[in-house]
Order: C-alpha cells, then sequence, then structure tokens
C-alpha cells in the first residue's frame, strides 16, 4: 500500500526481515533481478509467489500500539477540530513520540517536492525530503539484510543478556543488534540464563545468520529470569574471562518497577488501549468521595446493560484502593444498591 510512499514497505521489512525492499525513493540497482533469483535459488529453494500485504492484514485485530495510537490520534483530532481555523487545515502526524499537527498546504507540497526529485533521478533528496525517520529506516534495513563481508574476530566482543520477565521486543532488540555490531566488526555473545547463566560462562556466539528469524519471535531465546546480580566480582570476572568489552542488558529491573511500583505509565496507557473506564495510579491520592464516585459509575453502567466496567490499578497506587479493597467496597456499595454481584 501507499502508491507514492515507501514508508510503510521500509517498516515491513524490518518487522518482517525481508531481505529485498522495493520502495519508489530508493531505486533497486539495474541488476536486480539476477540477484533476486540468485539469491531464492541458493537461500530459499521456494516458489515465488505474490502477496498484497495490505489486503491480508485487512480485519485483522489490532495490536496494542495500534489501539494505544489511535486513541492518542482521536483524542488529538477533536482538540485540534475545536481549536482549528477553517482557513488552516491540519494533518495530524507522527514525529518520534509526539502527534503534531502540520498544515496540509506543506504536506502537498512536500508530497509534490519527491515527485519532482525523483523524475529528476536525485533520490537521496528525495529520502531526506521524507524526513529523518525515513532515512533512519533505510539506512537500517540495508544493514540488516545484507550480511557483512569481512571475518569476524577482528575487534571487541560484546555480550547480550536478557534480564526480567519475557517481553516481545526482547529478540528484536538483540536481532538488530547483533546485525548491525557485525557490520561495524563487532563479535556478540549471548549469554543464557541471565546472571546465573553469566556466572556459570554460558556464552553463545551470535552472529548475522543465527539470529536470522528472531524478530517476529517472543519470549528471550537466551532465557531470562526476574533476579538480580548478585556477586558483581563473579560477574565481572566471567565477562573479563570471556574478553567481553561491552554489555548490552535488554529488559532490566526498570521493566519490573513499571510494571507497578510508583510508576502509573503502563496502568495510563493499558487503561488507553483497552478502553479501561478508571486508571488508578500513586500519582493520584483519590479520596473516599472520589472512590464512591466509581462505584456509581459502574452500578449506572451494570444497572442499563451498558457493558462491563474496568478499572486497571498500578501496583503502587494508594493502599485505600488494593483490589482486595475495591472489590468488598463495591460489594457493600452494591447491597446498598440492592445489586447482585456475579464473580
Amino acid at each position: 500500500m501507499s502508491k507514492d510512499c515507501g514508508s510503510l514497505a521500509l517498516t515491513a521489512a524490518i518487522a518482517l526481515e525481508a531481505d529485498f525492499v522495493f520502495i519508489p525513493e530508493v531505486p533497486p540497482a539495474s541488476d536486480w533481478p539476477d540477484v533476486l533469483c540468485s539469491h531464492l535459488q541458493r537461500k530459499r529453494k521456494y516458489d515465488v509467489r505474490v502477496a498484497r500485504l495490505g489486503h491480508i492484514q485487512r480485519g485483522g485485530r489490532p495490536s496494542f500500539l495500534d489501539r494505544y495510537l489511535g486513541c492518542r490520534m482521536g483524542f488529538e483530532a477533536i482538540n485540534a477540530l475545536l481549536r482549528s481555523e477553517p482557513a488552516s487545515p491540519k494533518v495530524l502526524c507522527l514525529k518520534g513520540h509526539v502527534i503534531a499537527k502540520v498544515p496540509l498546504s506543506k504536506v502537498i507540497s512536500y508530497t509534490r517536492r519527491v515527485r519532482e526529485e525523483r523524475r529528476k533521478g536525485s533520490y537521496g533528496e528525495a529520502v531526506d525530503i521524507r524526513g529523518g525517520n525515513f532515512r533512519q529506516k533505510t539506512d537500517f534495513v540495508q544493514l540488516i539484510a545484507e550480511p557483512p563481508n569481512f571475518f569476524f574476530g577482528v575487534s571487541k566482543n560484546f555480550g547480550v543478556i536478557h534480564c526480567g520477565s519475557p517481553a516481545a521486543g526482547m529478540n528484536g532488540v538483540t536481532h538488530a543488534f547483533v546485525r548491525i555490531a557485525n557490520h561495524s566488526k563487532y563479535n556478540v555473545y549471548g549469554i543464557e540464563g541471565c546472571w546465573e547463566g553469566l556466572m556459570e560462562g554460558k556464552f553463545r556466539e551470535l552472529n548475522w545468520g543465527n539470529v536470522a528469524g528472531w524478530m517476529s519471535r517472543g519470549g528471550s531465546e537466551l532465557g531470562t529470569k526476574r533476579q538480580l546480580p548478585t556477586d558483581v566480582e563473579k560477574i565481572a570476572e566471567a565477562l573479563n574471562d570471556q574478553n567481553i568489552e561491552g554489555l548490552l542488558i535488554v529488559g532490566g529491573f526498570e521493566i519490573i518497577e513499571t510494571m507497578g511500583g510508583r510508576c502509573g505509565f503502563l496502568a495510563i496507557m493499558t487503561a488507553l488501549a483497552t478502553g479501561a473506564d478508571k486508571a488508578l495510579v500513586f500519582q493520584e491520592d483519590f479520596t473516599e468521595k472520589e472512590i464512591r464516585k466509581i462505584f456509581e459509575d459502574a452500578w449506572f453502567k451494570n444497572e442499563r446493560e451498558l457493558g462491563h466496567y474496568t478499572i486497571i490499578r498500578s501496583e503502587g497506587a494508594n493502599d485505600s484502593t488494593t483490589c482486595e479493597e475495591i472489590r468488598r467496597n463495591f460489594e457493600n456499595f452494591s447491597s446498598e444498591k440492592k445489586v447482585i454481584v456475579v464473580d
């Protein structure tokens, strides 16, 4: 999809670990048919078929990011409509992690400039007009898709360790780190079994080829645990024995903290993505009156069969709003209203 813009194709190429990507802003070399066919015959040995990704995706279940971004975009859109001037329409776009409002006339002018540069054969300028994020994606795809042309063992050794609960991005981070490190002529060793594995010397060489497929796999290919490093001296000794000069820690202890503790960020994001009715976080100190208002809203929704009333609570929220306390108080409130609460 996106006929004249390669942004979606670049994003899909990164997520799918594509070997080739064709976009209008960066045309392939003249011998690309021979290179592609040779690659398919040597590596894949499969039949070649055409699949239109946009058609496959339509109607699929939205991911967490889809729902979260959609909620943010909807919020910004209604605010933009209420505050905008009819003579200056805006387009909502994502710049990094910030939603920005860009004049429609400016967006159209950029699109026209890209087409003009492509007609002139100035493809580098066309990519630059698309923006820094587009340029970064283009460079990244070229790095992770093309094997490095060098022998390993010519420079520094890096280590990668997974810590904390398994997370969807652990393998993807490791995949990108290994391939880019290899292109920079660095060796990478994966550490199996978290900190215990490190102290026991469980190192495993990772290279461009053996991390293939990791981008789309959940969990942790190296193995991870919720544990803290206990013997720092032994860890340092193990790293020194393997001649590890840099260590990438994927996950870490911050993830455990953000799952609860006194940080309500994940609770708020989850509430937005799931359409929850209320989010209880440490940063807000709910009074008895406010808690009762929550119960009244829940009772109103239940009484009129408007669906479930969902509360997302951060683990470090006010002690008076623990899950058990909320349940017990709501049962008492429901008894007052003569509503039967069913588990």
